[in-house]
């Protein structure tokens, strides 16, 4: 699936206009690499342009290593490395694609709004490139659980890295088994940007939800309706986005005094049923849970109803993304509401940056905020704790029916 932001017949600014007819130039050969480029003052007349407008795109091109320049008043040369970079087979005309690897599927509402925020970015700053997406959904069929298959990952990194690109935002899940790729597209000087969640293993720019404070604040919010008995429950997979949040439900409870239990925390394959179940034999159980996102909580909403349990009257439920707010009806689920286009947004401005001087900044990560929506799946415990999470006898034997 391609989708195109067309930009290319968009008026640049003056200076970039400028970079690129130079740089146009100096790969056809006209200027040779050590060569020094005309005056400024004669490029002004030629281009119809002012002298700002020359030195601005000097500036642009020696940002970006075309160019180099002893010192103030002396005219730049066109760089001895464009020799070298040409015998290796790299540029060329600069690629005009930006690629987004993730996973796009239906019902997927955190993709749909993260691509809307790369797409608007591109068309607010005229930029004059096209958004490619390789969607990695065919992953995620028929399983039940988060753990994603590499091949897809791997696949579409390997096809950016032989066709190149102008650069890469990646929703990383493959883990390990992309890294090298990554690094040798990162080599080439395609600048690679992750969303939602980084990793550990190799250096890149990042765009993501302050996960650690939002999952505080939602279990804050369940503390101060006066639970104490609070649940966490994750999906199977285990990257920083997840950690995070599981760091911030830890952090709420200490901070409040509630001693973190190791029991409390279930992470299942299919995490509704085997969690309420088992919360279900525990002593004290929860009256409350957090679930790592709100697929997890609905599903617990789901099967806590088929229990006989009810939401939120015998169990609160929070979960993390506010996907109800993207659908026609009122919401009902407390949650976290993730700054998805914000987040495209962001990671397009990244790799735009990265454009005029790909190595010579550090990686950046940016945590964005995100908002704690209350709904009605929250509420204050009934005055028996022990009362709240009540399973009829013959459930655990019967299931269903």
């Amino acid at each position: 699936m391609v989708i195109a932001s067309d930009l290319s017949k968009r008026r640049l600014p003056a200076y970039l206009e400028v970079s690129q007819n130079l740089r146009e130039r100096i790969e056809a050969g006209q200027y040779a690499p050590g060569e020094w480029l005309p005056a400024e003052r004669d490029l002004a007349l030629e281009m119809k342009v002012s002298r700002p407008v020359i030195q601005a795109a000097f500036k642009h091109l020696r940002e970006e290593g075309v160019l180099t320049q002893q010192g103030p008043g002396h005219r730049p040369r066109v760089s001895d490395q464009i020799g070298a970079m040409d015998d290796r087979g790299s540029p060329g005309p600069k690629s005009q694609t930006i690629v987004a690897i993730m996973s796009n599927g239906p019902g997927l509402v955190c993709g749909h709004n993260i691509l809307h925020g790369i797409n608007t970015a591109l068309r607010e700053t005229e930029a004059p490139y096209q958004l490619v997406i390789y969607d990695t959904d065919e992953a995620y069929k028929q399983r039940n659980d988060d753990a994603t298959d590499p091949s897809w990952e791997r696949k579409y990194l390997e096809q950016v890295e032989r066709d190149g690109a102008a650069g890469v935002i990646l929703f990383h899940s493959a883990g390990k088994e992309t890294t090298p790729v990554i690094a040798r597209i990162q080599q080439q000087g395609i600048p690679v940007v992750m969303i939602d969640r980084y990793s550990d293993d190799i250096d890149c720019d990042f765009v993501g939800t302050d996960n650690r404070s939002a999952a505080k604040a939602a279990v804050e919010h369940l503390i101060e309706l006066g639970h104490r008995q609070i649940g966490y429950v994750l999906a199977g997979e285990r990257v920083t986005s997840v950690e995070e949040r599981l760091a911030g439900y830890r952090a709420a409870l200490e901070a409040n005094g509630i001693r973190y239990a190791p029991e409390l925390v279930m992470s299942a394959c299919s995490p509704a049923r085997p969690a309420l179940e088992y919360f279900s034999k525990m002593e004290k159980p929860p009256t409350a849970i957090f679930a790592v996102h709100d697929f997890v909580a609905f599903e617990l909403i789901h099967e806590a109803e088929k229990m006989g349990i009810r939401t939120p009257e015998d169990l609160s439920i929070i979960g993390f993304d506010d996907i109800e707010s993207y659908g026609p009806r009122a919401g009902i689920l407390t949650t976290v509401r993730q700054p998805f286009l914000e987040i495209g947004r962001r990671a397009a401005e990244l790799v735009l940056s990265r454009q005029s001087a790909p190595a010579q900044r550090a990686n950046r990560h940016i945590f964005l905020p995100a908002t704690l929506i209350v709904r009605s799946s929250s509420a204050a415990p009934r005055s028996a704790a022990k009362d709240n999470f009540v399973v009829p006898a013959d459930f655990l034997t019967k299931g269903d029916g």
